[in-house]
């Protein structure tokens, strides 16, 4: 089993952050108030390509506010969540990063195979998208 490093996934949480702005986020943008709003569905899928090397899986579902609006990956089993803190009012870390039973407000309705089946075609097609945690940051 791999394994994903605190350090590794709060780098991708700072370049993240340093990225999002009104352009990138779904509706409502959260602004300086709060960053993250707005910005899972994305963050998630740019997650994904970090760290597809550990397979993980895109999934949408619900954090306790029953609407089902709310994507994160999981990594053999575990949550990853970059855009946690988005919801203030679970008290939730930054990230999340951990099991459904540490985080039982967490609560999966649909696992998504859609973007690694996108990633297997545009890559035989000749796009270049680069992953195993091997990209290049333009900072």
């Amino acid at each position: 089993m791999n394994e994903i490093s605190l350090e590794t996934i709060y780098d991708l949480r700072s370049r993240l952050e340093k990225s999002w702005d009104k352009d990138t986020a779904y509706e409502p943008y959260g602004g300086e108030k709060n960053l993250s709003l707005g910005q899972c569905y994305v963050s998630a899928l740019v997650a994904f390509i970090e760290f597809e090397y550990l397979n993980p899986t895109l999934v949408r579902g619900d954090v306790g506010r029953g609407d089902n609006d709310h994507f994160w990956l999981e990594v053999d089993g575990k949550i990853l969540d970059l855009t946690a803190d988005q919801f203030s009012e679970f008290k939730l870390p930054e990230v999340v990063w951990g099991t459904y039973e540490e985080f039982p407000n967490y609560i999966p309705q649909y696992r998504d195979s859609g973007f690694a089946r996108f990633l297997k075609l545009a890559r035989r097609s000749g796009i270049e998208i680069s992953s195993n945690g091997s990209n290049s940051t333009n900072s």
